[in-house]
């Protein structure tokens, strides 16, 4: 069934790769006076439940919500749901081929409803179709043919190589079966637990986050001195503590020209792109080389330009 309000969109760019600051440059691209495209306007919550009326990303297009596949072959693509069917014709009409970031968009009708579109509809019809998948995704995982198929695929890749011996094979294949079945069986228990079942934590747990001692500044390695590097579109910041997050570092630079920030917890680094230098000179003036989160000398970060 041919969907009537959604359309499929491809031959995008994968970048930027946050969802939000992806569907603030799409709403850009097709109108610049989009009220969200200020970054200081956050999205609308569009979560299922959360509020009767359905919020429009863009009333004068008539969008509703724009969805973006999960899977890494399909980040080029992007479903978008509008409120009636004229605004879809028009839409096409006006959009069809046009360059979005040095890319021709190619439009077309969505095979399938989107969720959004499911739950304009009828709300109850959706809360159905989400249990029902639900169950089949934890079906598959403890399907037996299932895990069959996993262990007949891993003796394969075992008996391309020449130094290991059946007997070998054997054994890994039993090791790997036991993995399986019990990562099965905690994925099942899992989902049997109840939200207060969750909450609950043993009181050594509780002790040790409480006594977790900070992350020292003084004591983070691998510091790289970008003094010297000349301008450039990406920033460096290094320095992170461990208790900042991605969208902390957004809000603190984000501007006109912002792409995405690319976090590095192992190394208490990210990298923050924008659209030209001058962007990036523009924030790092207002920051500086030292910036201090929520200005306390314990939440350091040293801020330069990546090479």
């Amino acid at each position: 069934m041919v969907s009537k309000t959604t359309l499929f969109l491809s031959n995008l760019p994968q970048r930027p790769k946050n969802k939000q600051n992806y569907i603030k440059a799409l709403l850009k691209c097709f109108n610049p006076n989009n009220e969200y495209c200020d970054y200081m306007n956050s999205l609308p919550d569009l979560r299922f439940g959360s509020r009767k009326d359905i919020p429009l990303l863009d009333k004068s297009l008539g969008i509703i919500s724009i969805s973006r596949p999960q899977s890494y072959r399909f980040q080029n693509k992007c479903y978008i749901t509008f409120d009636n069917e004229d605004s879809v014709i028009k839409f096409i009409k006006r959009f069809q081929n046009m360059k979005f970031m040095g890319r021709c968009i190619k439009i077309q009708y969505s095979k399938k409803r989107s969720y959004m579109e499911v739950y304009k509809d009828n709300p109850k019809l959706l809360n159905k179709i989400v249990k029902i998948q639900k169950s089949k995704k934890l079906k598959k995982t403890n399907d037996p043919l299932n895990l069959k198929r996993k262990l007949r695929r891993l003796r394969s890749k075992l008996r391309s190589k020449k130094n290991l011996t059946q007997e070998q094979i054997d054994k890994i294949s039993e090791e790997h079966k036991i993995k399986l079945i019990k990562s099965s069986a905690a994925s099942k228990q899992n989902s049997n637990k109840t939200s207060k079942s969750k909450k609950k934590q043993s009181f050594t747990e509780l002790t040790r986050q409480i006594n977790k001692p900070e992350v020292s500044l003084n004591k983070i390695q691998n510091k790289v001195n970008v003094s010297e590097n000349p301008p450039n579109k990406i920033l460096l910041i290094q320095d992170i503590p461990t208790n900042i997050e991605e969208n902390q570092l957004i809000d603190i630079f984000q501007c006109d020209g912002f792409i995405e920030v690319r976090m590095v917890p192992a190394r208490h680094l990210a990298f923050v792109e924008y659209d030209s230098i001058e962007s990036a000179k523009h924030v790092l003036k207002k920051v500086g080389n030292t910036y201090y989160i929520n200005g306390e000398k314990k939440q350091q970060i040293l801020v330069g330009y990546a090479k």
